[in-house]
């Protein structure tokens, strides 16, 4: 993709990162997989989307571009305000699983989730109920010193939509997709892709003077290196209540509550350590069944 002289493109920098460091993300994701304390409902996604979550996080604090073809650059904003979807949102895996399948219904083609997710996009096929599901299809490797096998990274997918942005190509959309629909308060995206359409994504040289050492590994990319679930200092706006809400009542209530939802939200919120309201409970339990996606 293009940029111009003093600018970096994001599809350089996303090449170089996962050349670099998907054997860590893979072998940390997928330690995760088997945790007890993995959520399937709260999941990222594979470890290529984890990956791009990351980058994405390390783009914001690296002040990205917009770039047109004509050599006009643009200061953007890959955040906006409290619970805004942004630039680098993705839909998360059982929602994407949903709205592809829409999207090809609708459409009779995959050309849309194949130019904006590219084709190395999958359905997630399993419900969240099949959570070991995630560790069959990424299972770790017995010595996390070795690479990755080539042929284990040319099996990596993608299994999150992005909005905003072409996958890889890291250029801005010429239009929203079908399944942005899906998300809340997107009306930021849309003047977005409105003004920005076709531009490509890149970053000032003067921002990246620790890169190497991002690349190397000597500068930690994330706290806690990785993070396959949402709640990772890298969200946008207030952190939710809704994944540590999940994890409680999942605790108190493995088979259900019988008392009422004022009660249940009561013992939800003394086990958080803060109040919640039914609704947020209510939203928890969505989450746990399915019903809703976890980065709203």
């Amino acid at each position: 993709m293009f940029a111009p002289v003093g600018y970096t493109p994001l599809s350089m920098l996303w090449d170089q990162f996962v050349a670099n460091r998907i054997d860590a993300i893979y072998h940390s994701a997928s330690e995760t997989y088997t945790s007890e304390k993995f959520v399937a409902p709260l999941v990222r996604g594979s470890p290529l989307d984890i990956a791009e979550h990351i980058f994405s996080s390390l783009m914001w604090k690296c002040w990205p571009h917009a770039a047109s073809s004509d050599g006009t650059v643009l200061r953007v904003h890959s955040r906006f305000e409290d619970g805004v979807p942004g630039l680098f949102t993705q839909i998360a895996p059982y929602r994407s699983c949903f709205d592809a399948v829409v999207a090809e219904m609708e459409h009779k083609n995959r050309d849309e989730i194949d130019a904006i997710a590219g084709l190395t996009f999958e359905e997630w096929g399993f419900e969240p109920e099949e959570a070991s599901q995630w560790d069959n299809v990424y299972p770790a490797q017995a010595n996390t010193d070795l690479p990755l096998p080539k042929d284990r990274i040319g099996k990596l997918r993608f299994h999150t939509l992005p909005i905003c942005f072409e996958r890889g190509r890291f250029t801005i959309v010429e239009k929203l997709p079908h399944w942005a629909r899906t998300v809340k308060n997107n009306r930021d995206q849309e003047i977005l892709v409105d003004r920005l359409a076709g531009w490509a994504l890149c970053v000032p040289d003067t921002a990246l003077e620790g890169w190497g050492k991002v690349l190397s590994g000597d500068t930690p990319i994330l706290e806690g290196e990785v993070s396959t679930t949402a709640g990772s200092d890298s969200q946008i706006g207030r952190p939710s209540k809704i994944p540590r809400a999940v994890t409680a009542y999942q605790s108190i209530y493995p088979d259900g509550h019988s008392c009422s939802w004022k009660d249940a939200a009561e013992s939800v919120g003394e086990d958080m350590g803060e109040s919640i309201s039914v609704q947020t409970l209510r939203r928890a339990i969505d989450v746990i069944n399915g019903k809703e996606d976890h980065d709203d």
